[in-house]
C-alpha cells in the first residue's frame, strides 16, 4: 500500500498554538481519508501530538527526525499542508530537502472553504522564507509533477 506523508508546521513555545497545528492536520488527514477518496496518508503530527502530550514526550522536531525521515522515504509522495508557518518551520524545510533528494512528487494543500485546494506549484512566499524558496527552486531534478485529477474536493 503506498500512502502520503502529510508535512505541516507543529513546534512552537506555545502549547496553544502547537494543539491548533494539530487540530489543522487532523482536520487535513480527515479530509483526505474521506470520499471520493480515500487518499491513504500518514501526518506525524495527528500520530505523534497525542503520544507526546499524553506521555511526556518532546515536541520539537529534532526529536522526531529519524521517525519522520523514515516515513517519508515510505512514502509515494509528500503533501503539505498550507497553514501560517508552514514556510519557516524547521521541520517543513527538512521535509521538503529530503522529498526533493528521493525525488518523491509534492503536492501543496491549501485550505479552501470545507475542503482544500491541491496543486504542485509551489505557493508564493515571503521575504522571510528565503530557505525553503531554495528547496523549492534550486537544482538538482526540480519537483517532480503529479497531475491531481480534482483540485477541490468537499468533506
Amino acid at each position: 500500500m503506498s500512502y502520503s506523508f502529510l508535512a505541516s508546521p507543529y513546534s512552537d513555545s506555545s502549547a496553544s498554538l502547537r494543539h491548533k497545528r494539530y487540530e489543522a492536520a487532523k482536520d487535513a488527514v480527515t479530509w483526505l481519508l474521506s470520499p471520493p477518496g480515500p487518499i491513504w496518508c500518514f501526518s506525524p503530527i495527528v500520530y505523534c501530538h497525542p503520544l507526546a502530550i499524553e506521555n511526556g514526550l518532546q515536541t520539537d522536531a529534532d526529536t522526531w527526525t529519524i521517525f519522520n525521515q523514515n516515513m517519508i522515504e515510505g512514502a509515494a509522495d509528500v503533501r503539505v499542508l498550507l497553514i501560517p508557518g508552514w514556510d519557516t518551520s524547521r521541520g517543513v524545510q527538512h521535509e521538503l530537502q529530503l522529498a526533493r533528494q528521493w525525488d518523491k512528487p509534492i503536492i501543496f494543500m491549501r485550505p479552501f472553504g470545507q475542503g482544500y485546494r491541491q496543486t504542485t506549484e509551489p505557493p508564493p512566499l515571503k521575504k522571510s522564507s528565503t530557505r525553503t524558496s531554495q528547496l523549492l527552486t534550486q537544482g538538482g531534478g526540480g519537483l517532480t509533477i503529479t497531475p491531481i485529477p480534482s483540485p477541490v474536493r468537499k468533506v
